[in-house]
């Protein structure tokens, strides 16, 4: 692939370093420019870069989803850094406009590729060891940045809790400190379909990076444990579930060490697969939008200090429809009661003319009817 790189961030120069170096992928421009690499100080003229095939996308999460609007809009087929802004709009945006461009977005959310993450999923799909999941607990310990835990890593490590118990129904979050983006510890109490439950407890810390997520199964306890700014796996730890024990017996406990991976390499290769349309695991651009509406969702938790509904809706030319006649019916409505007490007052305030108002109502609302028909000119999905 012939890629162009967007934006300047650590992360992008990393993709950018562990790239390989066999002729499958070449750097073909890079904006800003990148050290002893083609680029333009120019966006506009980087855009116009002929023969691109791929792009990656990162930068300021204020730049970012500008700039992978406009890689869509070329065609090509991204790697997004995830978060991809402070909301979720950049995605709405990219997916109302993606059946036209034939773009393919993969959010950069490598942690469900872990080692460790891959063996619980295999243990509680239907069939695995450990059966059916109950119950998730995150603990993350990460180096403190001064930024909003909800935007990095509670939007990233969100997609990992959805792999694990399925979609989020209900959120309660809180901070500290107080407030929408709290610095320095979150909490958020998660339910899921069938009343699985999950809690996500994020803290900062001086030197300390580490990860400690426990999975409650049906017939298993699994504990994982790793360092996520390292290569190391980590360690899972599988406990048998034993209803029988007597009081004061131990349930049986298997360590296993898990091999080294590279989150950088890993999601370069789910990229090139993503582009030529040969992989179905994710992440896409439906992964990426559900992350960002849960942490949306803990964003609303912190403001009104309760726990909150989660309701998705597809984004679609249909529902985008809806919409906006929902909004226009909204505003007739309120016309016609504003016209009204016009028509009736206006012969005894010496205004005749104001009868002729009432025509207006019947056309106006022929015209919302046609305009309601339109609907069927619209193509499903």
């Amino acid at each position: 692939m012939k890629i162009i790189v967007l934006g300047e961030d650590s992360d992008t120069h990393e993709f950018v370093r562990r790239l390989p170096t066999d002729g499958r992928h070449k750097v073909a421009m890079t904006w800003p420019k990148f050290p002893q690499m083609p680029g333009d100080p120019d966006l506009e003229s980087a855009l116009a870069t002929p023969d691109i095939d791929a792009a990656l996308i990162g930068g300021p999460l204020e730049q970012r989803g500008e700039l992978l609007r406009r890689a869509v809009a070329q065609g090509w087929n991204c790697l997004s850094m995830h978060p991809p802004g402070l909301n979720t709009d950049p995605y709405y945006m990219i997916d109302l406009s993606g059946h036209e461009f034939q773009a393919v977005v993969t959010p950069n959310l490598p942690l469900r590729f872990h080692p460790g993450i891959q063996s619980i999923r295999q243990a509680t799909t239907a069939g695995g060891s450990a059966g059916p999941v109950r119950s998730v607990i995150l603990e993350i310990s990460t180096r403190a940045t001064n930024q909003s835990l909800v935007l990095e890593p509670f939007a990233k490590w969100v997609d990992v809790v959805r792999l694990l118990m399925g979609e989020i129904e209900n959120i309660a979050a809180m901070g500290f400190p107080a407030g929408v983006a709290p610095t320095e510890r979150l909490t958020a109490q998660l339910r899921g379909s069938g009343e699985r439950r999950a809690e996500v407890t994020i803290r900062t810390a001086d030197n300390e990076s580490h990860v400690k997520l426990t999975v409650t199964a049906r017939d298993q306890i699994v504990e994982l444990q790793f360092d996520p700014e390292s290569h190391s796996g980590g360690r899972l730890k599988w406990t048998q579930i034993n209803p029988l024990r007597t009081e004061g017996q131990a349930n049986q406990s298997i360590m296993e060490e898990l091999p080294d991976w590279d989150c950088y390499r890993e999601m370069i290769d789910v990229w090139g697969l993503a582009s030529h349309r040969s992989i179905s695991t994710g992440p896409a651009l439906f992964d990426g939008k559900r992350s960002m509406e849960v942490a949306e969702g803990a964003v609303r938790s912190l403001r009104r200090g309760r726990a909150l509904d989660l309701h998705y809706e597809e984004i679609s030319e249909t529902n985008n429809f809806k919409t906006i006649m929902t909004s226009v019916g909204c505003m007739m409505v309120v016309s016609i009661i504003f016209i009204l007490p016009m028509i009736m007052a206006g012969p005894a305030l010496g205004l005749p003319f104001t009868l002729y108002l009432g025509y207006l109502i019947p056309i106006s609302l022929t015209g919302f009817v046609v305009l309601q028909l339109l609907r069927l000119a619209i193509k499903n999905d």
